[in-house]
């Protein structure tokens, strides 16, 4: 029996009576593949934020003007809570840059912030900011996503890079997993 995701995730989070419905329909490889749905959405979102966030540091533009001006851009239909979760990495990303700087360039060991590729500076922001304060997000989530993003749109040594420094930043605020 193939169970789409997304009624799937309606009925069981969000409805009472379908929740005990589908508990009954469920195996373990179904919840996998809704935390995994759930978690590419998370994935998808981290992306966008991460284009939006290296167009506005190139452009040096205003955060809120970059934001609308992205999301008319986009050809295809973005998913609304992939949309509002990236563009509040973004907001607060941007709202808080000075404090989120300021901590990254003192544990970026011999490098200037400036002088950081803008992928790598921009990934570390916006972990930096997930780790400072978004509460509701595990450290461990943040810093395995971070890595991966520098992987992807940076390289190898841009992943243990990022890693090295998240680290830290993680260690001084006291945050485990």
């Amino acid at each position: 029996m193939r169970i789409d995701p997304a009624l799937l995730a309606v009925n069981f989070l969000f409805l009472p009576k379908g929740r005990d419905k589908f508990r009954q329909q469920l195996t373990s490889a179904s919840l996998r593949k809704l935390r995994l749905h759930l978690m590419r959405k998370r994935t998808k979102a981290r992306e966008l934020a991460l284009q939006i966030l290296y167009q506005i540091d190139i452009m040096q533009d205003n955060f809120s003007v970059s934001l609308d001006n992205f999301w008319q851009g986009q050809a295809q239909e973005i998913d609304a809570g992939v949309k509002q979760f990236a563009s509040e990495l973004v907001k607060g990303t941007q709202e808080h840059r000075q404090i989120i700087d300021q901590k990254i360039s003192q544990y970026a060991k011999n490098w200037e912030l400036k002088r950081m590729a803008v992928v790598d500076r921009n990934i570390l922001r916006q972990a930096c900011f997930e780790l400072l304060y978004r509460p509701d997000i595990p450290p461990k989530v943040t810093i395995n996503e971070a890595i991966d993003l520098a992987k992807r749109f940076s390289g190898l040594e841009a992943g243990k890079f990022v890693n090295g420094i998240l680290d830290k930043i993680r260690a001084d605020i006291g945050k485990e997993n």
